[in-house]
């Protein structure tokens, strides 16, 4: 169970890290509406898990 908490951390780490990428360094606003073209943290989420296979 550590090591999926560990890896659930380091997806997490990722989607942030893609989230900064996508909205030029700006600080994450959870309660921002999305402008076109970027992606909601739910999305990012999604997508990540789905690439570690974690999720269908």
């Amino acid at each position: 169970m550590d090591s999926l908490a560990k890896r659930f951390r380091e997806v997490l780490a990722l989607g942030y890290n893609q989230f900064k990428s996508r909205n030029n360094g700006m600080s994450v606003n959870e309660n921002a509406t999305p402008s076109a073209g970027s992606l909601s943290w739910w999305s990012i989420l999604d997508t990540l898990l789905k690439k570690q296979k974690l999720v269908d």
